[in-house]
């Protein structure tokens, strides 16, 4: 039981510096930044990157989790453009 906590702590450590290194990343990303179109376009790139070494289906999961983020921001998209044609800039 000892060996699984410590490893337990080891684990929520590394998810900690993980996401550290995610969060400066996204701060250097000026390309995509409050430009929802951009992202969708870097997220048909992720996904076509995925899909050349896709053996056996295993990138099939996050090349499905690209295509429902891409749909979600595309929605959003049409959401803000209707906001903006009702009620002006916002």
């Amino acid at each position: 039981m000892e060996e699984f906590v410590k490893q337990f702590v080891k684990d929520c450590q590394e998810i900690e510096h993980l996401k550290g290194v995610i969060i400066q990343a996204a701060r250097k990303d000026t390309y995509n930044i409050n430009n929802p179109q951009n992202q969708i376009t870097t997220l048909s790139f992720l996904a076509n990157e995925l899909l050349k070494d896709n053996e056996d289906g295993k990138n099939d999961p996050l090349i499905g989790f690209y295509a429902n983020v891409a749909q979600s921001i595309k929605r959003l998209i049409q959401l803000e453009t209707l906001k903006k044609l009702e009620y002006g800039k916002y």
